[in-house]
């Protein structure tokens, strides 16, 4: 990903994103069940990516360990525990529900808070954040630029999806730029921790 694009991302995700032109002609989109808020919810995937995205631009991904600071502290803390079964004191219950719904659903493993932040390595992500909207009074809709690929990966957003709050999470479906420009945004206020 070029500085250009890094810039672009991060301005999706911390203000809103520009008026649908002729740059993208489709873009994938999950449907997200939400726990809580979706205001709320949708500043904390916001924060989350805005942090990961900050760390792809202005760090190398030639070390052993990349910062940690930009992210919020419920993702550091969820991405940090080893043991499933004993949640540290103090976590985030949207986060360790999340965590655990990631698991059954996904049968994956949680993840480890390192090796979420290698996936934003811009030579291995073939995705970038366009979006999140209403889709109904429990659910989103979260909006990716795919270059156009209907199958990218994009397992690292998934866990995100869940840890943020998600209740469940639908596969992701190409379409049209179009659908999304009458859509209003989501996320512009507090994530709460």
């Amino acid at each position: 990903m070029t500085d250009t694009r890094f810039e672009n991302e991060l301005l999706r995700l911390t203000a809103a994103p520009p008026a649908m032109g002729s740059a993208v002609h489709s873009l994938g989109v999950f449907e997200v069940e939400v726990e809580g808020s979706l205001d709320q919810y949708a500043s904390r995937v916001r924060e989350a990516l805005a942090g990961a995205v900050g760390i792809a631009k202005n760090y190398s991904f030639d070390v052993d360990e990349l910062p940690s600071e930009p992210l919020p502290h419920w993702l550091v803390q969820i991405s940090s525990q080893r043991d499933k079964h004993a949640p540290e004191s103090g976590s985030n219950s949207f986060s360790e529900r999340g965590a655990q719904q990631y698991e059954s659903m996904r049968g994956e493993d949680r993840w480890d808070l390192q090796e979420w932040i290698s996936c934003f390595d811009p030579q291995l992500r073939y995705w970038s954040w366009w979006d999140i909207t209403r889709s109904t009074d429990t659910s989103v809709k979260i909006w990716i630029d795919t270059r156009g690929e209907a199958v990218v990966g994009c397992e690292e957003l998934r866990w995100i999806i869940f840890v943020a709050g998600a209740c469940s999470l639908s596969e992701m479906e190409l379409t049209k730029g179009s659908a999304w420009s009458p859509e209003a945004s989501l996320g512009w206020g507090t994530a709460d921790a």
